[in-house]
């Protein structure tokens, strides 16, 4: 049995573009179902973990959660997971560019 989940930073599904206006907010949300008690739920963005949650939880349902917003460049924002079993998941990123 997988582990569902999905996520959206700005409306954007997973694997989406997105762009980002002067004055923005990102914004995330995520139903997360594990198969097994979720232990540890990470935001990854640009290469850092920018929000960790560990709810210890078999449904977790992240909303509006907040994120930093990158200066003078464009950012992918990511979604990883890890279960107290070991079972992990990850999730395509999230790309956001400036708008012209």
């Amino acid at each position: 049995m997988p582990i569902v989940c999905d996520y959206t930073v700005n409306g954007g599904c997973s694997g989406a573009e997105g762009m980002l206006v002067e004055g923005g907010s990102v914004y995330f949300c995520a139903p997360l179902h594990g198969t097994a008690p979720i232990e540890v739920v990470e935001i990854i963005s640009n290469g850092k973990c920018v929000w960790q949650g560990k709810p210890d939880a078999w449904d977790v349902e992240l909303e509006g959660v907040e994120l930093p917003v990158p200066e003078g460049e464009s950012a992918y924002y990511y979604l990883r997971l890890c279960q107290v079993d070991g079972h992990r998941a990850w999730l395509s990123p999230v790309w956001l560019d400036w708008a012209q």
